[in-house]
């Protein structure tokens, strides 16, 4: 008996039943960065009817209700399950919910049925009456906090008059109130006190045929009869335990067809006739069928049946109207069997992944193995060394010894990892070392101990023997003061979280018990707290709270600022229930005890990880983009070398997102980087990406570049770097500037697009490679010009000159404006080789001469475009074959040779080109020229359709020009750059004939 009352107090009447753990090896182990975990899975089953039909997850019944079809109501904490007249499940309404939520509740203690099959919900902590039609739809609410007419302090039980009027018992008002269908106040009656007509908690009751009304007057050990006006009548009952007519605390009344009147107490239903005789009864002290434990609800049938509340045992049982035992409706995983619990509340896991339970309604300790196989429990019922009275939280010290702090017997308990008693501390009082209530409870590596004393309302510390060193706290709001402690955690630098749960607060103290920081308050906002009982850091210093009466878990970090939540109340097995116990395995599994649906769920914490690594070039930006799988913030480490050596600024800090994209904003132009992505979790915990490659933007006319090579210059010898046709030589005296590392680049560029933009030196043909050379003291610094002049060398094929003389090339360098000859050149003709000296860096490339190229006023540079067509004069002109002047001719590489045949042209016919074609122009020779130029994604990168020739096709039109040596110069009107006319015609035609 005490022990139930105790729990009352301890949970203000919001009951925490048993709980089964949950065990998978398979779970992921946690790395790296993390965000809300994912539900793993839970060990056990739906509840069930003991014939087979099952419901959703069910737990604590204090009452329910039947319809004139038989169907059953269950009030099951925070949702109503209906079920039908066999005891299959049809429907479950409702959920948690505030005094302002319709259709929502926070602690059901009635539901009843009236006349019209109406369903009415009573809700203890918001002190509201709902109606709802028989499919659960809501229909109406009355009632709110108080004691004025029409106000509630703990609606605890219904009876309807045949007419639908309500009677309400307002237990802690001690009175019943009437009300009409629509909730509209009719009278009241009723004080506190043990006079006739006086009740002390009015608890359950029913209206007769004449329209009299009983009730049972709970702590009075009676029953009550009035008129449907309130007016007291007659009364019977008295305190007695072995039933026969006397009561044990009578929770609840209903009657038969006859008349008969069965009174529910505590382990006992007794029948007595209209008259208050008693006639029999049934039922004991037990978990057994037809045993009760402070049963709640009962309820005759039409036929006879007798269906009666188990509450402490979690069940509804049936009997016929001879008390045979015919079925139940129950949880399987509540009881006293090794794998079973009843009541459990603390969770802790050894160094060796071994999980132990508290045990409190069976007096044990369960032991699992880290895949949920039961090893052994130990403890038994009593106050004897080694024996337990409603164990609550555990402790694993180093040595895997067990602490538990035995909780009615006032004491702390220690056992080693086989369950044999070593020693105790600890008895009832208030002095130092005593205890009220004792609940949480932590051991530090060295063995001090940390003890919550709930009902003093203080944290008590001792030694690694038991003896008190200190304690602090009292009973209060301020800092420092609880209001019903209950659990606590020692993070590795001893400080102390408390969880303060009437306070709805988390507060936390050093060593010494000097208050450190609070967080919380009331609601059921982000960050805020109601009654949290469970508490636990993870090695990064994250907070994690069960949230208990919000029925969550809440993660904070180290200062209190809330990060997530993750659970909600529900029906599903996944849905958190009452959360209280909290632990983190060594896997990085997150162990939640959810005692209202007797199970303990796992949660796994998914690792950050990168997908869609891509860098993306546009003109001189070069941006990285990526994608995580949580949220988390943006940032990107690159450099020459795998060193890196540049960060850029982290952002995507709050809010914190999963599609990220970083521009390269200090990153040199045109240079190849390693670079690799970074993402910081809403925890602070780092995750990176492999290393990558790529080559950033800016590059003259913004040509691409083909291949890279890189060496870092040695300062003790002369480095060398080859690429292709190009080699350096790089002195160790290079530059007497700088003691800094120095990588060198070389990198090839596409010198078609390189040439529209700088065109080629006055009357000079490309041949070969243009490359661009870089040389980087940092990831963010070139160094341009050098003090020692570095060699560069070409190599050429002399196959492939064409008319172009040996003797006539030589080497330059591009400034990013125009051509400047190298100085120092040595032409090896043998060795097919031109080598020249440069003090600076930028592009390079090799020109030469033909002397059978007649040129006339070449620019060095390339002229700007006209934006106008031609006329109609030039355009006659352009139609001649002479009209095309060929300029500069640059000998295809070996890769395209000039008489392979390209791919995707063997589709075009010549006469699908009968005019000369140049901006403005619209028509289907534009379309299939556009569809020429598509198989060339480098010149025409877009591959547009239009039928029109504009600004892209006449780009498109240049490069094909430049790359095949037709023309590369001038303008559309001299030269016929950038004008599809004869020549260029030909050229087309000449490809798709092979």
């Amino acid at each position: 008996m005490i022990s139930f009352f105790l729990r009352l107090f301890k949970y203000s009447l919001i009951p925490t039943l048993a709980v089964v753990v949950v065990f998978n090896a398979n779970h992921p182990v946690m790395v790296g960065a993390d965000t809300v975990p994912t539900f793993q899975g839970y060990l056990g089953t739906t509840p069930t009817l003991e014939s087979g039909s099952h419901s959703a997850v069910f737990s604590w019944f204090e009452s329910f209700g039947f319809d004139a079809q038989g169907n059953m109501y269950v009030g099951d904490t925070r949702y109503v399950q209906k079920f039908d007249a066999n005891g299959n499940f049809v429907l479950a309404f409702g959920g948690p919910g505030t005094a302002s939520d319709n259709g929502k509740f926070s602690y059901i203690t009635a539901v009843d049925v009236d006349p019209s099959g109406n369903v009415y919900v009573a809700d203890c902590d918001n002190d509201t009456i709902q109606k709802f039609d028989s499919n659960g739809n809501f229909i109406l609410k009355w009632g709110s906090s108080g004691s004025g007419d029409g106000q509630f302090s703990c609606p605890y039980g219904f009876s309807f008059s045949t007419s639908s009027e309500v009677y309400v018992s307002d237990m802690y008002n001690h009175r019943v109130q009437k009300f009409d269908s629509n909730g509209n106040f009719i009278l009241k009656w009723g004080s506190s006190g043990s006079g006739d007509g006086q009740f002390c908690d009015s608890w359950g009751s029913v209206v007769d045929s004449q329209g009299n009304i009983y009730v049972t007057d709970w702590c009075n050990h009676r029953v009550q009869k009035f008129d449907s006006s309130g007016n007291f009548i007659s009364k019977f009952g008295s305190y007695g335990t072995s039933g026969n007519g006397t009561l044990d605390h009578p929770t609840d009344i209903s009657i038969d067809s006859a008349g008969n009147l069965y009174v529910l107490d505590w382990h006992y239903v007794q029948k007595f006739d209209s008259s208050a005789n008693f006639i029999s009864q049934f039922g004991s002290a037990g978990s057994a069928n037809g045993q009760f434990s402070y049963a709640e609800g009962v309820y005759v049938d039409a036929t006879g049946n007798i269906f009666v509340a188990d509450s402490s045992n979690y069940r509804i049982q049936k009997f016929d109207a001879s008390y045979t035992y015919l079925t139940k409706w129950y949880n399987p995983m509540n009881g006293s069997t090794d794998d079973r619990f009843n009541w459990p509340v603390g969770v802790e896991h050894d160094t060796y992944g071994n999980i132990y339970i508290s045990d409190a309604g069976n007096d044990s300790i369960k032991k699992f193995d880290s895949n949920g196989n039961f090893l052994m429990k130990f403890g038994a019922t009593g106050s004897g060394n080694g024996q337990l009275n409603n164990p609550d939280f555990i402790s694993i010290d180093a040595s895997s010894s067990i602490y538990v702090t035995d909780y009615l017997n006032h004491r702390v308990q220690k056992f080693d990892s086989s369950g044999n008693f070593i020693s105790k501390f600890g008895s009832y009082g208030t002095g130092d070392g005593q205890f009220r209530y004792p609940q949480g409870i932590r051991v530090t590596a060295s063995g001090t101990t940390y003890v919550v004393d709930s009902y003093n309302n203080r944290v008590q510390k001792f030694d690694g023997s038991g003896n008190f060193i200190l304690k602090w706290g009292s009973s209060g709001s301020g800092d420092g003061q609880f209001n019903w402690p209950v659990a606590l955690y020692v993070d590795a630098q001893e400080n102390i979280y408390v969880t303060d749960s009437r306070n709805n607060r988390i507060q936390k103290f050093d060593s010494n018990g000097n208050f450190l920081m609070k967080f919380g308050a009331e609601g059921g906002a982000n960050g805020q707290l109601r009654y949290p009982e469970g508490v636990i850091v993870d090695s990064l210093g994250n907070i994690y709270v069960s949230d208990t009466k919000n029925n969550r878990i809440q993660k904070f970090d180290s200062n209190g600022n809330f990060l997530l939540t993750f659970g909600s109340y529900g029906q599903d097995v996944s849905d958190l229930r009452w959360p209280q116990g909290i632990d983190i395995l060594s896997d990085g599994r997150i162990v939640v005890v959810n005692s209202e649906s007797s199970t303990v769920s796992f949660w796994s914490i998914p690792s950050l990880q990168f997908s869609s690594v891509t860098p993306n070039t546009l003109g001189a930006s070069t941006t990285i983009t990526w994608t995580t799988n949580i949220i988390a913030s943006s940032l990107v480490e690159f450099g020459g070398t795998t060193a890196f050596g540049a960060t850029t600024a982290q952002i995507n800090l709050s809010p914190k997102v999963t599609s990220h994209e970083v521009t390269l904003t200090t990153a040199p132009s045109c240079m190849s980087i390693f670079y690799r992505v970074v993402s910081v979790d809403e925890n602070g915990a780092t995750s990176t990406s492999p290393t990558y490659t790529t080559t950033t933007g800016g590059c003259t006319g913004n040509a691409q570049i083909i291949a890279t090579s890189s060496v870092e210059a040695s300062p003790l010898s002369t480095s060398t770097l080859a690429l292709a046709s190009l080699s350096l030589s790089i002195p160790p005296d290079f530059s007497i500037t700088t003691n800094a590392t120095t990588t060198f680049q070389a990198l090839t560029l596409s010198p078609t697009i390189f040439t529209i933009t700088a065109g080629t030196p006055s009357g000079r043909t490309l041949v070969g490679d243009v490359v661009h050379l870089t040389a980087l003291t940092n990831a963010t610094t070139t160094l341009t010009s050098f003090t020692a002049p570095i060699r560069v060398t070409f190599t050429y094929n002399p196959n492939t000159l064409g008319s172009i003389t040996a003797p006539s090339l030589t080497g330059y360098r591009y400034d990013g404006s125009s051509w400047h000859q190298l100085t120092d050149c040595l032409h090896d003709e043998s060795a097919h080789t031109v080598s020249c000296t440069t003090t600076h860096f930028s592009d390079f490339a090799v020109f030469g001469t033909s002397p059978s190229l007649s040129i006339a006023s070449v620019s060095s540079a390339t002229p700007t475009p006209t934006s106008s067509s031609p006329s109609s004069a030039t355009s006659s002109v352009l139609e001649s074959s002479s009209a095309e002047v060929v300029m500069n001719p640059t000998v295809p590489t070996q890769s395209s040779p000039m008489n392979t045949p390209l791919p995707g042209t063997m589709y075009l016919y010549t006469d699908r080109f009968s005019r000369t074609l140049y901006r403005g122009l619209q028509g289907d020779d534009v379309t299939a020229l556009q569809q020429f130029l598509s198989t060339f994604k480098q010149f025409y990168p877009n591959q547009t359709l239009s039928g029109y020739y504009g600004l892209e096709t006449f780009a498109a039109i240049r490069r094909y020009q430049c790359f095949f040596g037709i023309v590369c110069d001038g303008d559309e009107a001299s030269t016929g750059w950038g004008v599809f006319g004869p020549v260029t015609r030909g050229d087309v035609e000449r490809r798709g004939s092979h």
